[in-house]
């Protein structure tokens, strides 16, 4: 008997009273009824509100069945009191939960429509870009109008970009708590996330000083900025692009590097665009070539030496007496091999990670024949996706590709990491960090 009743009269706190009174009974069956405007309520605050609602609204429909078996084993007057209570307790708040209810749909229906608006302006932003892009490629403007326009389009896809994922996980976010899974976390787990998440930023910053104490040290032995004579090494890969600077050609000139007989000539080729460059190609010319790969941007004169069109068109050209290198990395990068995923195009490529930086990678990938269509090219944006050795945690990052070479069978991506939260850098940072400590 004592176990029957027990749930129906432990819902209600008493502290001292009879059993019966009706005041004690009253207050605490209107607890649950909420005194601030839905539609004001973020939606963390308004997850809480309507969880704690259902959740009594529930618990009350179950505590009436139970009254109802109950109803022999307990006198009419204490029923009737119980009943009364129970009653008026749904009496006010279910309409307010139906309220919670259509506020809900409403707030769906509202991320749906800024979700749609989102992705429509991204894919016209996308193909801004590569309407520009191809211009360029076609020789039709130059890189510094190219950058001009472009930039700011970027800017608007980053925004974008972030707005439409945003969105997206408010919408799950809204359908997990339609479908009552929602569970907030316990005040006191609260209190000490709120304390954990201060300390992240303090964290990076320490780690980052010490990567960057450790880098500055490794670096300072290592630098050099101008190579002369003896000192010059053309140690590209074979299929290397390179930026060249013709004299009276305006537009961009790009070519491949093929290979070097060491502090003798280097011979490049596929010079694009060839028709409108080929009367410049005189022997005794110098042509200024720019060429960015391993994180360093390689910049020097070369003089021209001859110019075969047979059997196949190749430059050769006198080998560099003086070559200038930028170290265009603000980090040092950790030599690594960790699987990742690549996101691009709405497909999900397996890659390695072969290094890694707190500011970007370079990725290993390797592409089949029917895959052309999902490979990024410069300046183009896909997702990574990888968790650290040891660890299931999975991180999801933006990122830019900077530079792309053909090594082999692979495709060597550079990439400057463009979107990261706090925790995603803390993590590298700490990575880097101790794998430069072990060295």
């Amino acid at each position: 008997m004592k176990t029957l009743l027990s749930p129906i009269t432990n819902i209600f706190s008493k502290k001292s009273g009879e059993a019966g009174t009706g005041e004690t009974d009253q207050v605490n069956a209107n607890t649950h009824s909420p005194k601030i405007e839905i539609g004001e309520l973020d939606d963390e605050k308004f997850a809480r509100s309507y969880y704690k609602i259902h959740k009594g609204v529930v618990e009350i429909k179950v505590r009436l069945d139970r009254l109802e078996a109950a109803k022999e084993n307990i006198t009419e007057e204490r029923f009737k009191s119980l009943l009364e209570n129970y009653s008026g307790f749904l009496t006010i708040n279910v309409p307010v939960f139906n309220q919670y209810r259509k506020e809900i749909d409403h707030r769906i229906t509202a991320a749906l429509r800024e979700k749609k608006v989102a992705a429509h302006r991204y894919s016209e932003l996308k193909k801004q870009i590569d309407q520009e892009t191809k211009l360029l490629e076609g020789g039709l403007i130059s890189k510094k109008n190219f950058q001009k326009k472009v930039e700011p389009l970027r800017s608007e896809t980053k925004i974008c970009a972030n707005a439409y994922k945003s969105l997206k996980m408010k919408i799950e976010f809204l359908k997990t708590l339609k479908d009552n899974k929602y569970v907030p976390k316990p005040e006191s787990e609260e209190k000490n996330q709120g304390e954990a998440e201060e300390a992240p930023e303090d964290a990076a910053k320490e780690i980052n000083e010490k990567v960057n104490d450790k880098q500055e040290e490794a670096t300072s032995k290592i630098k050099k900025t101008v190579q002369v004579g003896r000192e010059v090494r053309l140690n590209f890969e074979p299929g290397t692009k390179m930026d060249l600077e013709i004299q009276s050609i305006s537009i961009p000139v790009t070519c491949q590097f093929v290979g070097a007989d060491q502090f003798e000539f280097f011979l490049i080729t596929r010079l694009t665009p060839y028709n409108t460059v080929k009367a410049k190609l005189l022997p005794g010319a110098f042509i200024g070539c720019n060429c960015i790969t391993n994180g360093k941007q390689y910049q020097f004169k070369a003089k021209i030496i001859e110019h075969m069109t047979k059997p196949i068109r190749v430059v050769i050209l006198d080998y560099p007496e003086k070559m200038n290198i930028l170290d265009l990395r603000t980090t040092e990068r950790l030599t690594c091999r960790i699987p990742v995923k690549i996101h691009f195009r709405g497909k999900a490529k397996d890659a390695i990670i072969c290094d890694i930086s707190p500011k970007g990678c370079g990725i290993e990938a390797n592409y089949e024949s029917n895959e052309k269509n999902y490979i990024a090219r410069k300046d183009e944006e896909f997702e990574l996706e990888w968790c650290f050795p040891g660890s299931s945690k999975c991180f999801k990052v933006t990122g830019i590709v900077r530079n792309c070479r053909k090594k082999q069978l692979k495709l060597i991506y550079g990439v400057q990491i463009t979107s990261m939260v706090d925790e995603v850098q803390t993590a590298i940072l700490r990575y880097v960090y101790m794998a430069l400590a072990d060295e």
